[in-house]
Formats: C-alpha cells, structure tokens, sequence
C-alpha cells in the first residue's frame, strides 16, 4: 500500500557523487532521449513485484525492468489512454521533454543515477533535470528514490521545480502505476511539488 504525503525539506535531497553515472546528449535536439536498462543496485519490491534493473526517459518517465523505456505516450501519462504504457513507472513530472533546446543548446540538461550506502540500507537516487519540449524550455529537476529494505519511493523536487499551478495540467500528472488498473496520482493543485 502507497501513501501520498507532501512538504518541504531541503534535507531529503540526495547529492550525487562525482562518481554517478550520467547520459550523453546525442542529436539537435536530445529528444526522445533514454538512458540504457540500469541495475538498481538491490532486489526492489514495487507492487508486490522484485525489480532489479530501470530505466528512463527525457519525458519524465523511470520504469521498473528489463524492458527498455519508450519515449511516446508523454502527453496525460496516467490517462486511460496511456496508463499502460511503459509499465511499471514512477513519474516525477510527466511532460514532452527534451535534453537540450533547438540546435544544440545547452540547457544543463541529464539523466544521472547512483546507487548509494552499505547493503541493507541502500538508495538508488536517479535524478531527472529536462526542459519542456518547446521555448522559453523550462527545465525542472526531481529525483526519485528507492530505498532498500523499506522499498520505499520518494520523489523529491529541486529548486528549479516547476510549481504547482504549472503542473495542473493534463499533460503534467504525478504519479505511478503497474497497469492501467493500477494508478495511483498525485492532484498538483493540492500536493503542490514545490522546490526543496
């Protein structure tokens, strides 16, 4: 069982090392852009399901398993439509997103992940900062979390978050799911992602 809870605190963002590993941005635009399939570090249990391996996507996207991560049904990621697309996901901010702006610019934007501590109290920390599909490109940063033992999620914003009034949108939805009968959202006009 998940529960949703919201607030501030700038303690619960974890630093990457200089030892985390991190995309290359190919092509003009970093579009549809995803890492490899990654291991987790540890055994994850998410809905009842062991996962060892993720990946993720330029849209905003982490999935759980071998199966690569697909890089279309950014648009309303938990509507009936596309729930079941790219299953089992956890979705910090879903969007059309990219790496860069238009002929190459450089945005500051990645994908980067690290597996931290001693076994038995591990984190897997894989870190999105990407800009909206199109100009001015807002970049937002977030990370989702795992951690061993627990098997708990944390999805925690940075200061360049977007904020609540920007993700009440259809195309902006929070949340996770295993099926398209197994979502659970999160409402941004009542748990605001604020920057942390």
């Amino acid at each position: 069982e998940y529960v949703f809870s919201t607030g501030v605190d700038t303690t619960q963002w974890i630093p990457l090392s200089a030892n985390a590993h991190d995309t290359t941005i190919t092509g003009a635009s970093g579009d549809s852009f995803t890492t490899a399939v990654e291991n987790i570090g540890f055994s994850f249990t998410f809905a009842g399901s062991r996962y060892t391996q993720f990946s993720m996507n330029s849209d905003g996207c982490f999935r759980f398993g071998s199966t690569l991560v697909g890089t279309t049904y950014y648009s309303s990621p938990f509507s009936t439509a596309n729930s079941a697309q790219n299953t089992p996901k956890i979705i910090g901010i879903g969007r059309d997103g990219r790496m860069t702006g238009t002929s190459n610019a450089n945005l500051g934007c990645y994908l980067a992940w690290e597996t931290q501590g001693v076994e038995g109290s591990r984190v897997l920390v894989a870190e999105f900062k990407i800009s909206s599909y199109s100009s001015p490109y807002t970049v937002s940063n977030w990370q989702i979390q795992l951690f061993e033992g627990s098997n708990r999620v944390k999805i925690v914003y940075g200061a360049s978050a977007s904020t609540g009034a920007t993700l009440a949108t259809t195309a902006y939805q929070i949340g996770m799911c295993t099926s398209a009968a197994d979502v659970l959202t999160i409402n941004p006009t009542t748990h605001v992602a604020k920057p942390g």
